[in-house]
């Protein structure tokens, strides 16, 4: 089983630890997939009580993936497009 660090963000929108070994552009993010993966959940732990602020908490990798989909489906784009729709990457 693989876990991850999760907060609260704003607008409703859920937060990753990021993988800093991926990215050192953000130490949040949307997206699941940037986020560091433990494999044991006293790890993910340990970590999610060294932070803070907003109440980090340990999520499994499933609930993770099914969070960023509910990130994406509550994201205000502001009227355009999903960068990742069929009509933006020209498959229409």
């Amino acid at each position: 089983m693989t876990y991850i660090v999760m907060t609260h963000g704003r607008k409703g929108m859920f937060l990753f630890l990021v993988d800093r070994t991926k990215t050192k552009k953000a130490w949040w993010s949307y997206d699941w997939i940037d986020a560091i993966q433990f494999y044991k959940q006293t790890a993910a732990q340990i970590q999610a009580n060294k932070l803070k602020f907003k109440e980090p908490t340990v999520i499994t990798i499933d609930e993770a993936i099914r969070l960023s989909k509910d990130n994406d489906k509550n994201y205000d784009y502001g009227g355009q497009e999903h960068p990742f729709s069929s009509h933006a990457l020209g498959q229409d």
